[in-house]
């Protein structure tokens, strides 16, 4: 066997004593050993920890909005239905809600002023129709003639009386609201407090400057909440709640609120 043939064999079997050493390779968790070769293999460890993601809602239902008006002429109590929309953001049990409710109320106002009216009237006067001279021994004497003459006249009194006033003003209002949910299987139950914002339409102002000048076009209110929730569905909610307002603004009119309604909310995401 020449030279080149012994060198070949010698190869071979180099290649094949180390795939056979390969194969047997023991490997653990920490260390793999490869003849003298010591390897060090680092362990990993994975924790998962369950993150609550964001929901979206969006709702719509009817709501019946019970307002009091309290000023220094009246104190009245306006219960109107309106239909607001609200959007609610939720992250594990904590929420913040917002939306847009059309409101209206209309209400009277009485005052007493004087007030001015014309009478007429019939009068009778004396005229003088003729003047007759008369001499009795060369001196003149007077003869006047009258007659009664009836006549109208017009003339403006002016009495005290009970005037009323009507007022019908609409408005915007945009709730902002944070609060937490307590959650029972599918049962659940929204507690929540914020700040409304109440924006009086043009019309309303208009009526504002004419009848009380000192009465801001927005105000904003004090408000809470709370909300019973049932899952219909994974993406449907049915919701029933009340709130109240208070009125912050130191004004001519205050105007709280107290509302109860129901929704439907629809899980966006």
């Amino acid at each position: 066997m020449d030279k080149k043939n012994i060198i070949l064999l010698f190869l071979f079997l180099c290649a094949l004593s180390q795939l056979k050493a390969q194969n047997n390779v023991k490997y653990d968790t920490v260390y793999v050993a490869r003849d003298t070769i010591v390897e060090t293999v680092e362990v990993i460890r994975y924790e998962y920890v369950d993150v609550e993601p964001f929901e979206l809602y969006v709702s719509n239902g009817v709501s019946y909005v019970e307002t009091d008006i309290i000023s220094e002429s009246v104190d009245h109590v306006s219960g109107l239905f309106s239909v607001p929309l609200v959007l609610k953001l939720t992250k594990g049990n904590f929420f913040l809600q917002s939306g847009l409710e059309y409101r209206k109320v209309n209400f009277e106002t009485s005052s007493l002023e004087d007030v001015a009216k014309e009478v007429e009237r019939q009068i009778t006067e004396t005229v003088v129709v003729d003047t007759i001279f008369r001499y009795n021994d060369g001196d003149p004497k007077a003869s006047v003639i009258t007659k009664e003459v009836e006549r109208t006249i017009f003339e403006t009194e002016y009495n005290e009386e009970l005037v009323v006033s009507y007022h019908d003003f609409s408005s915007f209002f945009v709730p902002l609201v944070a609060g937490y949910r307590f959650r029972f299987n599918k049962i659940s139950a929204d507690v929540g407090a914020g700040m409304g914002f109440n924006f009086f339409t043009s019309e309303a102002r208009e009526s504002l400057e004419k009848d009380f000048p000192d009465e801001d076009p927005v105000f904003f209110s004090y408000l809470i909440n709370l909300s019973i929730n049932y899952q219909l569905s994974s993406h449907f909610l049915l919701q029933g709640g009340i709130s109240g307002a208070w009125d912050t603004n130191s004004s001519p009119l205050d105007f709280n609120q107290k509302q109860a309604g129901l929704k439907l909310l629809y899980k966006i995401f």
